[in-house]
């Protein structure tokens, strides 16, 4: 769509040229219509359950999140390529960054990575924004990287390569293996882009301060955040990614066959009632001072 609006539009920049030269008397381009382009901030994000099919594939018996239907087994992506989405899914970068990240901007001893650079149809350059130049959190992604370290370290360049030790391109990973794991799974094809949509949405989910999971993600600012993900934001507590590590850790060690633990919540012990209020309903009136004096503790 975005091709043809481009073509369209020149186009149509050509024909009122030749009207106001008088090389014609109407613009014959007046009666097309420009292509309904798509939402560029569409979020569509996959579930845990989800997200855990994708990475480990599904187990015999196990049964849809909405429909209760009994699903066939499946596999989920290619083992080779595991690490690649288990850094998009845990980290929340772009593809574009994973695929040019270096291990010169890996540290294990801080637990972080730098993001410099986006790698996009075999071109690198600076990244897609300003913000997006930015340190963040390995999180549950730290396994993938320790991992991939055996694979590629030793080349000293990028961190995910292919079979012929060249860096990957997210049209063969889009194409030969995220859409066929996809289809396996029986799950909606949506772009690998979606992967960071779901770290972001399943972040403010658990808990996530919008101004950190903003950091982590590389937006400018929290206003981003509000504008395309408030739908997903319950409340405000937490800066630190531990939330949302929880979470994942559901997806890292729960065993493959039934449904993933739930994560238990700490009880809140109840409050203490305040006698006045018992005197107050048992009297159905007012405590006297001299009561209220001797009920009170000593200073």
């Amino acid at each position: 769509a975005s091709w043809v609006i481009r073509v369209l539009g020149l186009l149509r920049a050509h024909m009122r040229l030749a009207i106001s030269d008088g090389l014609i008397r109407k613009d014959p381009t007046e009666s097309i219509r420009f292509p309904r382009r798509r939402k560029k901030g569409d979020v569509h994000p996959f579930t845990f359950q989800e997200v855990r099919w994708i990475l480990h594939g599904r187990a015999e018996g196990a049964r849809h999140p909405e429909t209760g239907e009994e699903l066939p087994a499946a596999e989920g992506l290619n083992p080779n390529y595991k690490d690649f989405f288990e850094v998009l899914f845990f980290t929340g970068m772009r593809p574009s960054e994973v695929t040019a990240l270096r291990w010169d901007w890996v540290d294990f001893t801080r637990k972080s990575v730098s993001v410099k650079a986006g790698r996009v149809g075999g071109i690198e350059g600076p990244p897609k924004t300003p913000g997006s130049e930015r340190e963040l959190l390995m999180l549950n992604a730290e396994g993938a990287f320790a991992r991939q370290k055996e694979k590629t370290y030793k080349a000293g360049g990028y961190v995910f390569l292919g079979p012929l030790g060249k860096p990957l391109e997210q049209t063969n990973l889009r194409n030969r293996i995220w859409y066929p794991a996809l289809d396996r799974l029986g799950l909606r094809r949506r772009a690998m882009y979606q992967t960071r949509h779901t770290f972001i949405t399943l972040a403010l989910e658990a808990g996530e301060s919008i101004h950190w999971v903003a950091a982590q993600a590389g937006h400018t600012s929290a206003q981003m955040i509000h504008k395309h993900y408030a739908k997903w934001i319950p409340n405000l507590t937490r800066q630190d990614g531990s939330a949302i590590m929880r979470r994942w850790d559901v997806i890292l060690l729960a065993p493959q066959n039934g449904p993933p633990a739930v994560p238990q919540r700490k009880r809140v012990p109840a409050r203490r009632r305040n006698p006045l209020i018992s005197v107050v309903e048992a009297r159905g009136l007012e405590p006297l001072t001299s009561w209220v004096r001797s009920t009170r503790s000593p200073s």
